[in-house]
Protein backbone atom coordinates (compact mmCIF):
# COMPACT_ATOMS: atom_id res chain seq x y z
CA UNK A 1 0.00 0.00 0.00
CA UNK A 2 1.35 3.43 -0.92
CA UNK A 3 0.64 6.85 0.50
CA UNK A 4 1.66 10.00 -1.38
CA UNK A 5 4.12 9.29 -4.22
CA UNK A 6 4.16 6.12 -6.24
CA UNK A 7 6.96 3.61 -5.98
CA UNK A 8 8.62 1.96 -8.91
CA UNK A 9 11.17 -0.09 -6.97
CA UNK A 10 14.71 -1.05 -7.94
CA UNK A 11 16.79 2.06 -7.25
CA UNK A 12 16.72 5.32 -5.32
CA UNK A 13 13.52 7.37 -5.34
CA UNK A 14 13.31 11.09 -5.71
CA UNK A 15 10.48 13.53 -5.27
CA UNK A 16 9.42 15.88 -8.06
CA UNK A 17 7.15 18.91 -7.65
CA UNK A 18 5.27 20.31 -10.61
CA UNK A 19 5.99 23.93 -11.68
CA UNK A 20 3.40 26.63 -11.90
CA UNK A 21 1.81 26.66 -15.38
CA UNK A 22 3.41 29.12 -17.80
CA UNK A 23 6.57 29.78 -15.79
CA UNK A 24 9.99 28.29 -15.19
CA UNK A 25 10.20 26.87 -11.69
CA UNK A 26 13.23 27.82 -9.60
CA UNK A 27 15.75 25.03 -9.23
CA UNK A 28 15.25 24.86 -5.46
CA UNK A 29 11.56 24.04 -6.00
CA UNK A 30 12.56 21.02 -8.02
CA UNK A 31 15.02 19.77 -5.46
CA UNK A 32 12.66 19.90 -2.47
CA UNK A 33 11.22 16.61 -1.21
CA UNK A 34 7.73 16.07 -2.51
CA UNK A 35 6.41 15.46 0.99
CA UNK A 36 4.04 12.75 -0.11
CA UNK A 37 2.41 14.71 -2.92
CA UNK A 38 5.08 14.30 -5.56
CA UNK A 39 6.01 11.51 -7.93
CA UNK A 40 8.90 9.31 -6.94
CA UNK A 41 11.08 7.95 -9.69
CA UNK A 42 13.96 5.54 -10.05
CA UNK A 43 17.18 6.53 -11.80
CA UNK A 44 19.04 3.63 -13.42
CA UNK A 45 22.70 3.18 -12.50
CA UNK A 46 22.51 5.23 -9.30
CA UNK A 47 22.08 2.54 -6.66
CA UNK A 48 24.07 3.45 -3.56
CA UNK A 49 24.43 7.13 -4.52
CA UNK A 50 22.94 10.02 -2.59
CA UNK A 51 20.20 11.49 -4.76
CA UNK A 52 18.66 13.68 -2.09
CA UNK A 53 19.39 16.85 -4.08
CA UNK A 54 18.96 15.48 -7.58
CA UNK A 55 15.73 15.41 -9.55
CA UNK A 56 14.98 13.47 -12.71
CA UNK A 57 13.27 16.45 -14.34
CA UNK A 58 15.10 19.76 -15.00
CA UNK A 59 13.16 23.01 -14.48
CA UNK A 60 12.76 23.87 -18.18
CA UNK A 61 10.77 20.74 -19.04
CA UNK A 62 7.24 21.46 -20.14
CA UNK A 63 7.86 25.17 -20.65
CA UNK A 64 7.02 26.96 -23.93
CA UNK A 65 9.87 27.57 -26.35
CA UNK A 66 9.67 31.34 -25.93
CA UNK A 67 10.38 30.90 -22.21
CA UNK A 68 13.20 28.40 -22.80
CA UNK A 69 15.12 30.60 -25.24
CA UNK A 70 15.29 33.42 -22.69
CA UNK A 71 17.45 31.36 -20.34
CA UNK A 72 21.17 30.89 -19.85
CA UNK A 73 20.71 27.24 -20.85
CA UNK A 74 19.76 28.29 -24.36
CA UNK A 75 22.51 30.91 -24.64
CA UNK A 76 25.04 28.29 -23.57
CA UNK A 77 23.75 25.72 -26.07
CA UNK A 78 23.76 28.27 -28.89
CA UNK A 79 27.34 29.44 -28.21
CA UNK A 80 28.62 25.90 -27.67
CA UNK A 81 27.06 24.53 -30.84
CA UNK A 82 28.02 27.46 -33.06
CA UNK A 83 31.68 27.70 -32.02
CA UNK A 84 32.50 23.98 -31.96
CA UNK A 85 30.69 23.33 -35.24
CA UNK A 86 32.37 26.30 -36.93
CA UNK A 87 35.83 25.15 -35.85
CA UNK A 88 35.16 21.54 -36.81
CA UNK A 89 33.66 22.25 -40.21
CA UNK A 90 36.48 24.65 -41.00
CA UNK A 91 39.06 22.00 -40.20
CA UNK A 92 37.32 19.40 -42.34
CA UNK A 93 36.87 21.87 -45.19
CA UNK A 94 40.43 23.15 -45.55
CA UNK A 95 42.53 20.43 -43.92
CA UNK A 96 43.44 19.04 -47.34
CA UNK A 97 44.97 22.39 -48.32
CA UNK A 98 46.83 22.59 -45.01
CA UNK A 99 48.28 19.11 -45.47
CA UNK A 100 49.28 20.01 -49.03
CA UNK A 101 51.20 22.98 -47.65
CA UNK A 102 53.05 20.54 -45.40
CA UNK A 103 54.04 18.36 -48.38
CA UNK A 104 51.19 15.87 -48.66
CA UNK A 105 50.98 16.45 -52.42
CA UNK A 106 54.35 14.75 -52.77
CA UNK A 107 52.89 11.69 -51.02
CA UNK A 108 49.85 11.45 -53.31
CA UNK A 109 47.64 12.97 -50.58
CA UNK A 110 48.21 9.97 -48.32
CA UNK A 111 47.58 11.95 -45.14
CA UNK A 112 44.44 13.56 -46.55
CA UNK A 113 43.09 10.09 -47.28
CA UNK A 114 44.08 8.92 -43.81
CA UNK A 115 42.20 11.86 -42.32
CA UNK A 116 39.05 10.90 -44.22
CA UNK A 117 39.34 7.29 -43.07
CA UNK A 118 39.82 8.36 -39.45
CA UNK A 119 36.53 10.27 -39.18
CA UNK A 120 34.22 7.27 -38.51
CA UNK A 121 36.67 5.46 -36.20
CA UNK A 122 35.14 6.94 -33.05
CA UNK A 123 31.89 5.11 -33.79
CA UNK A 124 33.55 1.92 -32.56
CA UNK A 125 34.01 3.58 -29.16
CA UNK A 126 30.41 4.73 -28.76
CA UNK A 127 29.78 2.67 -25.61
CA UNK A 128 32.93 3.98 -23.94
CA UNK A 129 32.12 7.57 -24.90
CA UNK A 130 28.59 7.25 -23.52
CA UNK A 131 29.69 5.72 -20.22
CA UNK A 132 32.41 8.36 -19.85
CA UNK A 133 29.91 11.14 -20.42
CA UNK A 134 27.51 9.67 -17.86
CA UNK A 135 30.30 9.43 -15.31
CA UNK A 136 31.71 12.91 -15.91
CA UNK A 137 28.44 14.72 -16.53
CA UNK A 138 27.85 17.66 -18.85
CA UNK A 139 30.08 20.15 -17.03
CA UNK A 140 33.24 18.04 -17.08
CA UNK A 141 32.59 16.52 -20.51
CA UNK A 142 32.69 20.09 -21.84
CA UNK A 143 36.32 20.30 -20.78
CA UNK A 144 37.09 17.03 -22.55
CA UNK A 145 35.66 18.50 -25.76
CA UNK A 146 37.66 21.68 -25.22
CA UNK A 147 40.92 19.82 -24.53
CA UNK A 148 40.57 17.63 -27.62
CA UNK A 149 39.83 20.73 -29.66
CA UNK A 150 42.97 22.45 -28.41
CA UNK A 151 45.01 19.34 -29.25
CA UNK A 152 43.94 18.97 -32.87
CA UNK A 153 44.11 22.72 -33.47
CA UNK A 154 47.55 23.03 -31.86
CA UNK A 155 48.96 20.06 -33.74
CA UNK A 156 47.59 21.46 -37.01
CA UNK A 157 49.96 24.40 -36.55
CA UNK A 158 53.00 22.08 -36.58
CA UNK A 159 54.36 21.77 -40.16
CA UNK A 160 55.24 18.07 -39.88
CA UNK A 161 53.03 15.48 -41.51
CA UNK A 162 53.58 12.46 -39.20
CA UNK A 163 52.37 14.37 -36.13
CA UNK A 164 49.13 15.23 -37.90
CA UNK A 165 47.90 11.72 -37.07
CA UNK A 166 47.54 12.97 -33.50
CA UNK A 167 45.35 15.81 -34.77
CA UNK A 168 43.20 13.37 -36.74
CA UNK A 169 42.66 11.21 -33.67
CA UNK A 170 41.84 14.12 -31.38
CA UNK A 171 39.47 15.58 -33.95
CA UNK A 172 37.40 12.45 -34.53
CA UNK A 173 37.01 11.87 -30.79
CA UNK A 174 36.15 15.50 -30.16
CA UNK A 175 33.33 15.28 -32.70
CA UNK A 176 32.05 12.09 -31.09
CA UNK A 177 32.06 13.55 -27.58
CA UNK A 178 30.60 16.83 -28.80
CA UNK A 179 27.62 15.44 -30.69
CA UNK A 180 26.90 12.80 -28.04
CA UNK A 181 26.94 15.37 -25.26
CA UNK A 182 25.19 18.18 -27.11
CA UNK A 183 22.11 16.26 -28.18
CA UNK A 184 21.88 14.49 -24.83
CA UNK A 185 22.08 17.87 -23.10
CA UNK A 186 19.38 19.37 -25.32
CA UNK A 187 16.94 16.54 -24.67
CA UNK A 188 17.75 16.48 -20.94
CA UNK A 189 17.48 20.24 -20.52
CA UNK A 190 14.62 21.28 -22.78
CA UNK A 191 12.57 18.09 -22.92
CA UNK A 192 11.44 15.99 -25.85
CA UNK A 193 8.51 18.26 -26.72
CA UNK A 194 10.54 21.35 -27.65
CA UNK A 195 14.05 19.94 -28.02
CA UNK A 196 13.86 19.78 -31.83
CA UNK A 197 12.77 23.39 -32.18
CA UNK A 198 15.45 24.65 -29.81
CA UNK A 199 18.12 22.68 -31.69
CA UNK A 200 16.79 24.21 -34.91
CA UNK A 201 17.30 27.70 -33.53
CA UNK A 202 20.87 26.83 -32.56
CA UNK A 203 21.45 25.44 -36.04
CA UNK A 204 20.39 28.72 -37.67
CA UNK A 205 23.16 30.63 -35.88
CA UNK A 206 25.70 27.90 -36.55
CA UNK A 207 24.82 27.89 -40.26
CA UNK A 208 25.18 31.67 -40.46
CA UNK A 209 28.59 31.47 -38.77
CA UNK A 210 29.74 28.74 -41.15
CA UNK A 211 29.10 31.06 -44.09
CA UNK A 212 32.13 33.03 -42.88
CA UNK A 213 34.56 30.16 -43.51
CA UNK A 214 35.28 30.79 -47.16
CA UNK A 215 35.45 34.62 -46.93
CA UNK A 216 37.96 34.16 -44.11
CA UNK A 217 40.04 31.78 -46.24
CA UNK A 218 39.88 34.25 -49.15
CA UNK A 219 41.17 37.03 -46.88
CA UNK A 220 43.98 34.72 -45.77
CA UNK A 221 44.93 34.08 -49.41
CA UNK A 222 44.82 37.77 -50.24
CA UNK A 223 46.55 39.34 -47.24
CA UNK A 224 48.61 36.51 -45.68
CA UNK A 225 49.92 34.83 -48.84
CA UNK A 226 47.62 31.86 -48.24
CA UNK A 227 49.43 30.88 -45.03
CA UNK A 228 46.76 28.71 -43.41
CA UNK A 229 48.64 28.46 -40.14
CA UNK A 230 47.57 32.01 -39.39
CA UNK A 231 44.00 30.99 -40.07
CA UNK A 232 44.27 27.98 -37.74
CA UNK A 233 45.83 30.24 -35.14
CA UNK A 234 42.60 32.26 -35.24
CA UNK A 235 40.60 29.08 -34.77
CA UNK A 236 42.67 28.26 -31.70
CA UNK A 237 41.85 31.67 -30.22
CA UNK A 238 38.16 30.75 -30.39
CA UNK A 239 38.82 28.20 -27.65
CA UNK A 240 39.22 31.06 -25.17
CA UNK A 241 35.60 32.30 -25.18
CA UNK A 242 34.47 28.67 -25.21
CA UNK A 243 36.46 28.03 -22.03
CA UNK A 244 34.81 31.04 -20.36
CA UNK A 245 31.36 29.75 -21.31
CA UNK A 246 32.21 26.33 -19.86
CA UNK A 247 33.32 27.80 -16.54
CA UNK A 248 30.09 29.79 -16.23
CA UNK A 249 28.09 26.70 -17.21
CA UNK A 250 29.78 24.61 -14.53
CA UNK A 251 28.77 27.12 -11.86
CA UNK A 252 25.27 27.17 -13.31
CA UNK A 253 25.00 23.40 -13.00
CA UNK A 254 26.41 23.34 -9.48
CA UNK A 255 23.70 25.78 -8.42
CA UNK A 256 21.06 23.44 -9.82
CA UNK A 257 21.98 19.71 -9.87
CA UNK A 258 18.75 19.00 -11.76
CA UNK A 259 20.48 20.29 -14.88
CA UNK A 260 23.18 17.63 -14.66
CA UNK A 261 23.08 13.95 -15.59
CA UNK A 262 21.66 12.27 -12.42
CA UNK A 263 24.53 9.83 -11.99
CA UNK A 264 27.19 12.55 -12.32
CA UNK A 265 25.27 14.96 -10.09
CA UNK A 266 24.94 12.30 -7.39
CA UNK A 267 28.65 11.50 -7.52
CA UNK A 268 29.54 15.20 -7.33
CA UNK A 269 27.24 15.62 -4.37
Amino acid sequence: ERSGGGETGGGDKIGVDEPEPGGVAPCDDWNKPAGGSGVEKSVPGTSGLDLSSVTTRPPLHGQPVWAQVRTFDFVFAMCYFAIVLFRGNTYMGINRELLADYGDDDLDNAYAQLFTLSLPVSAFFFTWITSTMQRLGFARTNYVVLALGVVWNGVALVPWLPVQVVAFTAFTFQRAFFFSEFYTYMAHTFGSVSCGRVVGLCTVLAAALNLLVWPAVALTDEHLQGELRYFFGGLLVLCAPLAVVFVVFERHVRACPAREIPRAAAQAG
